[in-house]
């Protein structure tokens, strides 16, 4: 795989429009985010370019996250699914987990604890690809 992959981190961000100036200022240089608004956005997204990451939020227009972590099982190298939510609670994150996911994370959104999920998230990724130890 190219260096643009790995540098920055390409990062799909299935968010509300509110939600991207917080995330765009929480991700540094080592990222990428890619903003869609649709469900089919989002899978034309991921056909199109290999991305470790999927940020989305717990429900959109049509959909919720567990639409997402559907969908995505069609992509040939699956990204890392991390679900934001507002009323994120222990049973939420263990649904989360138990469908695949990778994390749930709170809104509004922690910088921090963020970037640790989304590291995490990408590092799993990339290992799986051979690019981490």
């Amino acid at each position: 795989m190219s260096d643009a992959l790995v540098n920055p981190i390409p990062v799909l961000a299935f968010v509300p429009r509110e939600d991207r100036p917080a995330m765009t200022a929480i991700f540094d240089k080592d990222f990428r985010p890619l903003f869609v608004d649709t469900l089919p956005e989002m899978l034309d997204a991921l056909h199109h370019e290999p991305i470790p990451v999927l940020v989305c939020d717990t429900a959109f227009e049509g959909g919720t996250w567990k639409d997402v972590s559907r969908a995505i099982q069609s992509v040939a190298s699956p990204p890392q699914l991390v679900v934001v939510s507002r009323n994120a609670d222990l049973y939420d994150w263990g649904e989360v987990l138990r469908a695949g996911g990778r994390d749930l994370i709170q809104k509004p959104y922690d910088s921090k604890e963020t970037l640790k999920s989304v590291w995490w998230a990408a590092y799993e990724w990339l290992k799986g690809k051979g690019f981490a130890a």
